[in-house]
């Protein structure tokens, strides 16, 4: 009689083990997704928005793959998308968490149930004029350094975006450039940049002083107020000047914003391949 009762009390067991354990399942699954499809988290920074009404399309970067390539992700966000913070709009730069459904065929956007935005950061610049001690083999794909006449080294990216001006010099070490260069997540990314050949390259001795005629649109002036870029317009690269006490100003009230307005400069070559302002002639906009 005792044998048949512990028997009994041991299948008891057993199947409230079994019952237990089809619960959790159960309750893991509905966890997981309610549609029973597997949920992930997806984060990195937006490098693209797309999409129609009906969806946006958002590709994440996750970082560099094994092989070397970009990572990155499709994920569809609707309007059962819980977005925060609230009413946040997705774009570029910014750094994206999304927690996301598999979609049910390969090769589709992922659906995102939430998706939190952070704002990108703040991104610096900084204008340096120095030797080139280093460069890549492809001027326009990859680390240059710049030596500062401080001795002080400012390594940055070059890519097929920048504009290096002028187009008739070959960039080489022991030759001068002024950078214009951007905060990246990587490090500084140039703008644009100016070079100079070095000194044995150029004609004739000592520094060369020759006047140098610029027409434009002012693009931009450094926060500083020293470096003015000015765009020639039809496809010619932006041309930075140094601007010092001693630039002459003609047709600009001390109020007024320089960007925007069409000017007439001459300016000189220093000795480190900038180029000085000396006269700056605005035109009378009309």
């Amino acid at each position: 009689m005792l044998a048949r009762r512990s028997l009994v009390l041991g299948l008891l067991a057993f199947a409230a083990i079994v019952a237990s354990l089809a619960i959790a399942t159960q309750t893991s699954a509905q966890e997981a997704d309610g549609n029973g499809h597997r949920r992930l988290v997806i984060r990195g920074e937006i490098t693209a928005v797309g999409g129609d009404d009906s969806a946006v399309l958002l590709t994440i970067s996750r970082g560099t793959a094994p092989d070397g390539s970009v990572d990155t992700a499709l994920v569809s966000v609707g309007d059962a998308t819980r977005v925060v913070p609230r009413g946040a709009t997705p774009a570029e730069g910014m750094r994206a968490t999304a927690l996301v459904t598999q979609p049910t065929t390969e090769g589709d956007p992922y659906p995102a149930l939430v998706l939190v935005l952070k704002a990108a950061p703040e991104r610096r610049k900084r204008h340096v004029c120095g030797e080139i001690s280093a460069l890549p083999d492809d001027p326009q794909d990859g680390a240059w350094t710049v030596t500062g006449p401080d001795g002080g080294e400012f390594t940055f990216e070059a890519t097929a975006k920048t504009r290096i001006s002028p187009r008739h010099v070959q960039p080489e070490v022991g030759g001068s450039a002024c950078v214009y260069a951007y905060s990246s997540a990587d490090g500084w990314e140039a703008r644009s940049i100016q070079v100079r050949p070095a000194p044995n390259e150029r004609s004739g001795s000592g520094d060369d002083h020759r006047a140098v005629h610029v027409s434009g649109e002012v693009a931009a002036v450094s926060d500083d107020g020293s470096v003015w870029t000015i765009d020639p317009g039809e496809d010619e690269d932006a041309v930075e000047l140094t601007v010092d006490e001693h630039s002459k100003i003609v047709g600009l009230d001390a109020d007024d914003d320089p960007v925007g307005l069409q000017v007439d400069a001459v300016a000189k070559t220093q000795s480190d391949g900038t180029l000085l302002a000396t006269t700056l002639r605005f035109k009378r906009q009309r």
